[in-house]
């Protein structure tokens, strides 16, 4: 970094927080299984380090009777297997700046998610987890550990407006739920506040980074004392992206993660909201990372947008891509082809307060009625520069596989990642 742009975010920034913001770059194993050119392999991720600073590879998941950590996917990781936890750390070596973390838990462990809630009610538990993740990382050379807890999401009732909140917090008054629902939410807070500060006690050991992930739609400051937790992990990622997903809001199409707008008390709805959340609790700014999709989220809408407001009429999800092969999900690399042959039209969205401020990114396939919200480079350069200048300690891409690995759209490889990369350090 220019000595000039060091000098410019001490200004800007709290003293002591001039230092550069640090790119994670995610990366979901199970891409290794899509078909043809769609398979994501090492030397795929080999070619996308260079623009990362920390690489994060996911998943190990917990066992549920023993709470031991084990990969998701023994065959392609173990060492009994195709061995991909040693491949990838294994790329520290023609990159040796590099810090690979091993991602443990996520939405994509489907098996009796309650365990990890049942982790935290018992020392026990968290002793046999924290042993078996220190042996774990050590085994395979990671630098260090992300908890991505499962927490689970708010229900539709508790996200809804004001009416609907207070009847349901009346309705759980009245029937008790309300008093049980709070003990146990204080139970898993505590017992998760213990596994981060035991777990980091035990990795710093070893000079090992632990960090934690935040997912939209979740009662975060019922599970995170934040105050606590930010004493001992160097970074929280805050997944500022799917509020709206069309598996949880089917015949609604909107903005999945637009940058800015309109919050309503109970659950951010955006990425601003979601970082102020955050720093309105006591988490310092340079331990925030701010979490970005290379992905977009699909519809099939009733009719044609036009000028229409958001949320749009929508009938499920949009059909699956010829890549990812998911209903609802398009890799940039879909996206941007259909906008190359002129299948698809892309439009900005602009903030319904602030009309000369972009918050959201949206395309529509008329052919097949599929209404997309999605981060294009530009997008994701926007939310690298309100990172940097809110002197947030750095940008998570998710996931790589995701973004066009190959190219394929005329924009050279990764250009998600590379345009945010370029703008989160202000060199370009």
């Amino acid at each position: 970094m220019a000595p000039w742009l060091l000098l410019l975010a001490a200004a800007c920034c709290p003293l002591g927080l001039a230092t550069q913001p640090q790119l994670y770059c995610y990366h979901d194993s199970q891409a290794y299984w899509r078909r043809g050119s769609a398979q994501f392999r090492i030397r795929d991720l080999e070619e996308s380090l260079e623009y990362c600073d920390k690489l994060v590879y996911g998943f190990a998941v917990v066992d549920p009777t023993s709470f031991q950590v084990k990969p998701l996917d023994s065959f392609l990781d173990s060492d009994e297997g195709r061995q991909h936890y040693r491949h990838v750390t294994n790329l520290k070596r023609p990159f040796p700046e590099l810090q690979v973390l091993l991602s443990i838990g996520g939405r994509a462990d489907t098996q009796q998610s309650s365990k990890y809630l049942t982790l935290l009610e018992s020392a026990e538990n968290r002793t046999a987890f924290i042993s078996s993740a220190r042996a774990m990382v050590r085994r395979y050379g990671f630098d260090g550990v992300e908890l991505a807890w499962p927490f689970p999401e708010l229900p539709p009732s508790r996200r809804a407006g004001f009416l609907g909140r207070f009847w349901e917090s009346l309705k759980d008054y009245l029937s008790g739920r309300s008093k049980a629902r709070r003990q146990k939410e204080l139970q898993h807070r505590n017992g998760f506040s213990a596994l981060v500060r035991d777990l980091k006690a035990v990795l710093q050991q070893d000079d090992m980074l632990l960090t934690a992930v935040a997912y939209p739609l979740v009662n975060n400051t019922a599970y995170f004392d934040i105050g606590e937790v930010m004493r001992h992990l160097d970074a929280v990622v805050l997944r500022a992206f799917d509020f709206t997903t069309p598996d949880r809001n089917h015949t609604a199409a909107d903005l999945t993660a637009p940058l800015n707008a309109t919050e309503h008390p109970g659950v951010p709805m955006s990425v601003v909201g979601m970082v102020q959340e955050w720093l309105k609790h006591g988490a310092p700014a340079s331990k925030l990372v701010l979490g970005v999709p290379s992905y977009g989220r699909t519809w099939q809408v009733l009719e044609a947008p036009g000028n229409k407001s958001l949320p749009l009429a929508a009938d499920g999800p949009g059909e699956a891509g010829p890549l990812t092969r998911t209903p609802g999900l398009l890799a940039f690399t879909e996206v941007c082809g259909n906008l190359t042959d002129g299948s698809c039209r892309m439009t900005p969205v602009m903030s319904q307060t602030q009309r000369d401020t972009q918050v959201g990114l949206r395309a529509y396939c008329r052919a097949t009625r599929t209404w997309v919200a999605l981060d294009d480079p530009e997008m994701a350069a926007a939310k690298a520069r309100y990172a940097r200048d809110a002197c947030l300690g750095g940008l998570q891409l998710v996931d790589l596989s995701l973004d066009d690995f190959a190219g394929r759209c005329g924009l050279g490889a990764y250009p998600v990642l590379s345009e945010a990369r370029c703008a989160l350090r202000g060199d370009c």
